[in-house]
């Protein structure tokens, strides 16, 4: 994001270092590793994700092809078969939906879009790809179940943004149908599908990304002085470290350390780690390939928490003063968005309302 607003974020800034993340984060990482490898080697059937059987059954892509030529036919054809299920990509603004991952009690904004990768290292790695990212969500309890649609995550309405990443999706799909012919032809029996393929691949290794947001929404609750709430309601069937305490204690001493800094926001971004070794700066880049009037608004809306957090570690006027040109440049992309009708269709009005309340709290917050 930071990159689209003109503002270079390969400048590295000084680094506090916080006495014992280190540990946290590798205990944490453990965890994720831990539960990813559950999921891949105990065959469970996804039910309950629509969205994501839909969309792999619409695009077929033949298994004889080599994996070039399916590379380049999803290249080429791929976030085409997204249009159909009111998914925002750049060929379309999208709509709002009920809960495919965190439950009916979510809305959740879905987007796609397509991504460059090495074909060489996909027939060792496939199985490591993360098609699905966790871009937004008001939770802020670490999980590491799968995050499926079947409960809840929350007795109180709540809002989401999922990225799907239409090139790893289908390019992990054609790998996991052709290792199933294989295994197969090998070992006799018959071919698990699409929904195996969701419960022990997919909504896994979207873990990390979720685990990503718990954090940034605990930083995000600090600066806003407000409350961490449990909510998620079922526990993993394996054994897990319990990083929770440390990992709050760490987040509350770290931001008092950087409160009284006055950096800029990308140092203070690059200070704000998440799991594997990512900063917030990284969760905060477009993945797309192409950013344009369909699917800009929703990068931005998936950065909000982020940015508003960022522009609060400083609490001060100066800090506000001296990310000015950060602050405009991001307010104006807004205002533009919000105003020039195009959410003004019965389907996008909800979205426009949510657009219009978080831009005014960063006005307010920027004193804009």
């Amino acid at each position: 994001m930071f990159d689209y607003l003109g503002i270079n974020t390969r400048i590295q800034y000084g680094t506090i270092k916080i006495p014992g993340w280190d540990l946290t984060t590798d205990n944490l990482f453990y965890n994720i590793n831990k539960a990813e490898n559950y999921y891949h080697d105990n065959p469970t059937y996804n039910f309950d994700n629509d969205i994501l059987k839909s969309l792999l059954s619409s695009f077929y892509i033949p298994t004889s092809i080599d994996p070039n030529a399916a590379y380049h036919y999803i290249r080429a054809d791929g976030l085409f078969s997204t249009t159909t299920f009111g998914i925002t990509s750049a060929i379309s603004k999208g709509r709002m939906h009920k809960g495919f991952f965190y439950g009916q009690g979510t809305n959740e904004l879905v987007m796609a879009y397509t991504s460059e990768l090495n074909i060489s290292l996909l027939h060792n790695n496939w199985k490591t790809l993360q098609p699905i990212r966790v871009l937004r969500h008001e939770f802020d309890s670490l999980s590491y179940i799968n995050i499926n649609g079947k409960n809840n995550y929350s007795d109180a309405p709540s809002f989401a943004v999922i990225g799907i990443d239409i090139t790893k999706l289908y390019m992990m799909y054609y790998y996991w149908q052709k290792a199933e012919k294989a295994k197969s032809l090998l070992e006799g029996g018959t071919e698990r599908n699409v929904g195996h393929f969701i419960a022990m691949y997919v909504l896994p290794n979207m873990i990390e990304s979720h685990n990503d947001v718990v954090i940034i929404n605990k930083y995000y609750n600090r600066v806003k002085g407000l409350p961490d709430v449990s909510n998620v309601r079922h526990t993993p069937q394996f054994f897990t470290i319990n990083v929770k305490k440390v990992l709050d204690d760490q987040i509350t001493n770290h931001l008092k350390r950087m409160s009284t800094s006055k950096w800029p926001i990308v140092q203070i971004g690059q200070n704000t780690m998440l799991t594997n070794n990512k900063s917030i700066i990284d969760h905060m880049e477009f993945a797309s390939d192409l950013i344009n009037y369909q699917n800009k608004w929703l990068w931005f809306l998936s950065n909000f928490k982020p940015m508003i957090y960022l522009l609060s570690v400083g609490g001060s006027e100066s800090v506000i003063n001296k990310n000015k040109f950060v602050i405009n440049t991001f307010i104006r992309e807004l205002d533009r968005m919000i105003n020039d009708g195009s959410f003004s269709i019965s389907p996008l009005v909800p979205i426009k309302e949510l657009l219009v309340k978080e831009l005014a709290e960063l006005k307010k917050l920027c004193k804009y």
